[in-house]
C-alpha cells in the first residue's frame, strides 16, 4: 500500500509540470483508463475549476486502481515525457560520438540495442526511448545492488539525440551509459565538450556552425573593424560610435545568435607580483576564471559592446564561443 501511495504520489508530483494542453494532448493519451472527457466530467461533478492542481487530482485518484507494475512503467513514461517536454529545466553537457557507425540504426531498434549494451558492460538498467521533435530522448536509471538494501536505483541518466548526427546532449552524465548509448548507435564511445547549456537547439546551432565555418566572419569583421569617434556639429553630437557598435555586433552574432546561460572565460597564464609578505610566490602560476550568467550570455555581450563595456574588436574569448562552438574558453 505504502509503495502504491509513493507512485501515485509521484506520478502527480511530475504531472503538475505540464500545462492544460499538454496534459490534454499528450499526457492523458498515455493512460487507457483515463480520458480527458472523463477528467473534465469529473471536475464538473466536484465544482472544482479546471486547473492544472485540479486536473491532475482527478487524474491520479483515477490511477489507484492500476496496478503497482503499470503504475511503476507510466511513472518512468512520464518522467521522460516531462524532460523531453521541459528540455530547458536541465544543464545539457555535449558529447561527441566517436567511431564508424557502417549503418545508421532504425528507431524500433534503439531500446533493444540499449539493453544489449547495458548487458555487455554488466549493467542492468531501466531504459525508456521517446521520439520527438526531431530528438530521439533517452533515459536509462542503472539498479545497483547495495549491501542490506538490495536494488537501489540510480539518478536517471537522460539524454537527447538529433537523428543521425554524431552528437549527444545529456543531463546527470556517467561514462559508463555514455559508452552504452554510444555502442546502442553503433558507435564505439563518446567525449565531453566544452559546451554546455539548456537551449538544446542553441547547442546544436552553435555545433553546426562550427562545422560548416559560418561563424569565421568573426574574425573578418575584427579584422575591418575602424572605430570612428563622436563628431559635433551644430545640430549637436553625432553618435557614430554607438551605431558603428551596433551593427558590429548584429554582423558578428546574427538576427537569432544561440541562446546559452553560462559562459566560463579562464586563463591559466597570469602570474602573481609584488607579493612582499610571501616572496615565494612572486611569479608563481595563477588560474583563474571569470563565469558570465544570463539568460542569454551572447545577447548581455551584445548590450556590453554596445555600451561600451566591451571594447572592440571583440576579445578573442568571444570569437571562439561562436566559432569553436565552447562556453568553457581561454581568455586568450
Amino acid at each position: 500500500m505504502q509503495r502504491r501511495t509513493k507512485l501515485v504520489s509521484d506520478l502527480g508530483r511530475i504531472l503538475a509540470h505540464f500545462s492544460l494542453q499538454e496534459l490534454k494532448d499528450d499526457v492523458i493519451p498515455e493512460f487507457k483508463s483515463v480520458t480527458w472527457k472523463k477528467v473534465k466530467e469529473k471536475l464538473m461533478a466536484e465544482k472544482m475549476s479546471l486547473t492544472v492542481k485540479s486536473a491532475t487530482m482527478i487524474l491520479t485518484s483515477s490511477l489507484t486502481t492500476l496496478g503497482i507494475e503499470e503504475l511503476t512503467r507510466k511513472l518512468y513514461d512520464i518522467m521522460l515525457i516531462d524532460v523531453a517536454f521541459h528540455s530547458k529545466q536541465k544543464f545539457w553537457v555535449t558529447c561527441k560520438l566517436i567511431g564508424n557507425p557502417e549503418r545508421q540504426i532504425p528507431l524500433k531498434s534503439i531500446e533493444r540495442n540499449l539493453t544489449q549494451a547495458c548487458r555487455r558492460n554488466d549493467l542492468e538498467c531501466i531504459i525508456r526511448v521517446l521520439p520527438r521533435d526531431d530528438l530521439i530522448w533517452l533515459m536509462i536509471i542503472e539498479k545497483r545492488i547495495v549491501k542490506n538494501q538490495g536494488i537501489v536505483l540510480q539518478k536517471p541518466v537522460y539524454a537527447a539525440y538529433y537523428w543521425g548526427e554524431r552528437y549527444l546532449f545529456l543531463a546527470n552524465h556517467k561514462p559508463l551509459i555514455i559508452k552504452v548509448i554510444a555502442q546502442a548507435l553503433d558507435y564505439d564511445n563518446g567525449i565531453i565538450l566544452k559546451l554546455r547549456g539548456q537551449s538544446l537547439e542553441s547547442l546544436f546551432r552553435m555545433l553546426k556552425n562550427k562545422e560548416s565555418q559560418a561563424a569565421s566572419l568573426g574574425t573578418f569583421l575584427e579584422s575591418r573593424f575602424e572605430p570612428e569617434l563622436p563628431k559635433e556639429s551644430s545640430n549637436g553630437i553625432d553618435y557614430t560610435t554607438l551605431l558603428t557598435r551596433k551593427q558590429y555586433t548584429k554582423d558578428f552574432f546574427g538576427d537569432d545568435p544561440p541562446q546559452i546561460s553560462k559562459l566560463i572565460v579562464t586563463d591559466n597564464e597570469k602570474t602573481w607580483h609584488g607579493i612582499k609578505s610571501v616572496p615565494k610566490m612572486e611569479k608563481a602560476k595563477v588560474e583563474t576564471s571569470v563565469v558570465f550568467k544570463s539568460n542569454n550570455v551572447l545577447q548581455m555581450m551584445q548590450g556590453m559592446v554596445h555600451i561600451g563595456a566591451i571594447k572592440l574588436p571583440l576579445p578573442p574569448f568571444i570569437t571562439k564561443v561562436t566559432t569553436q562552438a565552447q562556453t568553457t574558453v581561454n581568455a586568450s
